[in-house]
Parts: C-alpha cells; structure tokens; sequence
C-alpha cells in the first residue's frame, strides 16, 4: 500500500460529495467490511488527502453478493480491464489479491473516478473475520463505518510503514497525538437517500 501524494486534491473538495455517498450505497446493501490501510488512517484524521478507499471485505457468497449490486450500482469499473473479463461476483468470491474498481457514486459529475480496493485479506493480519473484533466503530455522515483501530493501525504499519511518512504515521500513532475523536467532517450530498444502517433518532420519553 502506498501513502496519498500530499499534492493530491484535498479531502475538501474531493471526497466531501464522493465518499460519504459511496459508503452510504455500501451500506444501503448491507455490505460487510472493515477499511484498512492508509484509507483507515484518513478516516481517524490523519492524512489530509484521499486515498483510494481500501477495504477489507467478508468473503462470503452472500456479501460478495451485496457488494457486487452495491458496485453496480455506483456505475463501477474493474481497472485495469481484464482482456478476459468475467463476472465480478465470482472474481469477489475467489480473490486472493485486491481488486480495483474505479466509480462514480450516484453518477454524480467527476473529473475523476473515486477509486475502491477491495481485499480478501489484509496482508500480515487475515481476513475480515480476524479484523472486525478490534475495529473502531466511525461515522462519516450519518452512515456507520468500522475502520481498523489505532492499535491495529500501529501493527499495520510496524508491518508495511514505508519511508519517512511510514515511520511519521508510526510516530503519531504511538505517542497518542493521534485519537478516534480526531476525524475530518464531510458534507452530505444534497438528496442523497437515507441508508438502512443509519442511527434511529432516540425516542422521546413521556412527561
């Protein structure tokens, strides 16, 4: 996994239509995953720019199911395209490596595709199953969102940190600058429909 280029477009403008949006449609679905990576990282706060939304999803047939009408629905693309292509709920059900999809949540108008990683397994530490016990619940919009945990962050890059940002993000991490109440705000998209996983308003108590 690489870091984001820090001259990439600012999680600003970029991501504030895209994301929450994507990840509504995921959940919308019933879409099992766990973010990971650098993706988790943006998520807690720390970059500034967005990388490619990485996630670590459950493999069974019933979520690769989910997941597959979910990209579909996003007007998704597998990159690069197979000269042998095959149907994307079959390569979800076997991968073994991460799939890129490029897409475009709710056809909203992009100059560039968001892009999706979506792997089987996190290289070092296993499968959704193993991740989501230790995963911090977020929130981006009014959407649900488990992303891998500091700890588990502080692992991943004791395993896979590269360079002088990997040893920068291992620092933060570390030392506790960094917390789960530190977390960029996206806007949400204007129409944008209410997704199934969103938190119910608590009811009010009789006088």
């Amino acid at each position: 996994m690489h870091y984001p280029n820090h001259n990439a477009e600012s999680a600003e403008g970029y991501s504030s239509l895209q994301l929450p949006s994507m990840l509504a449609t995921l959940a919308e679905h019933g879409v099992r995953f766990v973010a990971v990576g650098p993706f988790a990282l943006f998520l807690h706060g720390d970059l500034k720019t967005l990388p490619p939304a990485q996630l670590c999803f459950q493999q069974g047939w019933e979520n690769c199911e989910c997941l597959a009408r979910a990209v579909q629905e996003l007007d998704g693309r597998q990159v690069p395209e197979s000269p042998y292509p095959t149907a994307l709920l079959g390569q979800l059900k076997q991968a073994s490596e991460p799939i890129r999809i490029a897409l475009t949540p709710r056809g909203l108008p992009l100059e560039r595709p968001m892009e999706l990683e979506l792997w089987p397994h996190l290289p070092g530490m296993g499968s959704y199953e193993d991740l989501v016990p230790e995963a911090t619940a977020l929130k981006v919009g009014s959407t649900p969102v488990r992303a891998l945990s500091i700890e588990q962050l502080i692992r991943w890059l004791q395993l896979h940190g590269e360079g002088q940002e990997g040893a920068r993000l291992l620092a933060r991490l570390t030392s506790g600058i960094l917390t789960s109440d530190i977390r960029p705000q996206f806007s949400q998209p204007k129409g944008l429909r209410k997704n199934s996983m969103a938190q119910k308003k608590p009811r009010k108590k009789p006088a």
